[in-house]
């Protein structure tokens, strides 16, 4: 199918299922990464409020960067529900863009709520929104972001191997708790690199072998050099993995490893070549620039054709204290102007920040306090409530209305059939009707 696009002057893209953990893409494809060379624009999915986004955004992002995709989709918002705000959904796609995604595909615009289409995982965006006619500037301040980083190169010089053959080797599909593991490891992996302030991007295995070379005394893979290696606690790597690493120390490269790796295809074999020549605080020293985080915020420094910025995004809900180097300023994506920045502060739970070199403009001052409450005007809740449907209840003798925001609240769905059956998860099933 990518070669059919590439004659008839198409562009793949999509994205598998379950791309959330290294356990969960089992389910799909036993390993999202492979793919992405076969799309033009690779994409990956993201769903809820508060689903873990690291691990899927970095993947795509790594693999996009490596061969020379411009382009990093992610269909996010699903299954968020109707009473997501717009500064929620800022966040949701910039703790993935913040990875290497760079284009936004919302889900999704709902032309009709009629029907089921108003339970179709909202939210949706479109004329029904509250905030529509605010739509516009979040689309803009995302669409100048993406730009950004769809015309730059992150600049890290470490690569982290994906241990997902260790998943192959426990997998069942009714035990999946089994291989879970390897999937808390490597999470803990990552929060180290990121305390430490280290770029890096992740090698499947499969692009490694058909993509990868020593390059000196680094470890090429397609457009991408690195001079570190970073090697997670895994069970088993491929043979291509181990004749690559093999060469790669022999050239002199640099490699820290959390394994004890005892097995090649899951076959017993001999890995005692393998062993850390590098430790994390050599590779975040070498770094090309010094970010210090306290572990919550996550960052990426890009240089483009003529520009640079560091862009840091709190992923997490408490408070990030950052430390950047001296020299750069705060740029506004809406305004597009830039502002003198401190180069110790805070960000607060889900905000993000865009920092260019230079100076930046005087931050203007506050003027008087005034009063302002007269120049607003304060609708009632019914005045600023869009109701979808009603549902009735009943359990026992009492009956209950609640709007369907109550049916997605935090991010869980609930799931309903055509015959009027719901269950909510943690509930029984009741019977429901629904009033037109």
């Amino acid at each position: 199918m990518y070669r059919w696009c590439d004659e008839h002057g198409c562009m793949l893209t999509g994205h598998s299922v379950e791309e959330t953990l290294l356990s969960t893409q089992m389910l799909g494809c036993a390993g999202c990464s492979p793919s992405y060379a076969y799309e033009h624009i690779p994409g990956i999915d993201n769903l809820t409020k508060y689903n873990v986004s690291k691990l899927m955004a970095r993947q795509v992002g790594s693999v996009a960067g490596q061969l020379g995709k411009k382009q990093v989709l992610t269909e996010s918002f699903g299954c968020c529900g109707y009473d997501t705000t717009p500064r929620e959904l800022k966040a949701i796609a910039e703790k993935q863009y913040v990875h290497g995604v760079n284009l936004l595909c919302h889900h999704l615009f709902a032309y009709s709520l009629s029907g089921q289409g108003k339970t179709d995982h909202p939210p949706c965006f479109s004329r029904h929104m509250p905030w529509w006619e605010h739509f516009g500037g979040f689309n803009r301040y995302f669409a100048r972001l993406g730009w950004l980083l769809a015309n730059s190169r992150t600049q890290t010089n470490c690569l982290v191997v994906n241990p997902m053959a260790s998943v192959y080797l426990t997998y069942e599909r009714s035990r999946e708790a089994d291989c879970r593991k390897t999937d808390e490891s490597f999470a803990r992996l990552q929060e180290k690199l990121n305390r430490y302030g280290i770029l890096y991007d992740i090698a499947d295995e499969q692009i490694m072998a058909e993509h990868g070379k020593i390059a000196g005394n680094s470890l090429r893979i397609g457009l991408r050099d690195y001079t570190y290696v970073v090697v997670p606690a895994c069970e088993t790597l491929s043979p291509s993995t181990k004749r690559i690493l093999r060469q790669y120390l022999q050239a002199g490269g640099r490699v820290y490893s959390e394994s004890e790796i005892q097995m090649t295809d899951g076959v017993p074999d001999d890995w005692g070549f393998l062993k850390s020549n590098a430790d994390l605080a050599e590779i975040a020293a070498a770094g090309a620039v010094a970010v210090e985080t306290d572990g919550k915020a996550e960052y990426t420094y890009r240089v483009g054709h003529g520009f640079e910025f560091l862009y840091i995004v709190n992923v997490e809900r408490e408070p990030a204290h950052i430390r950047v180097p001296r020299g750069f300023a705060r740029a506004d994506l809406l305004s597009l102007k830039t502002y003198r920045h401190p180069r110790e502060f805070e960000l607060q739970g889900g905000e993000s920040i865009l920092l260019l070199p230079g100076t930046g403009e005087r931050v203007p001052r506050f003027k008087e306090e005034r009063e302002i409450a007269s120049e607003f005007r304060f609708a009632g809740a019914q005045d600023n409530a869009l109701v979808l449907d009603t549902v009735r209840l009943r359990e026992g003798v009492f009956p209950v209305h609640f709007t369907m925001r109550g049916l997605w609240d935090h991010g869980n769905c609930a799931m309903y059939d055509p015959a009027y059956r719901l269950r909510p998860f943690g509930a029984e099933h009741v019977r429901i009707a629904f009033e037109n």
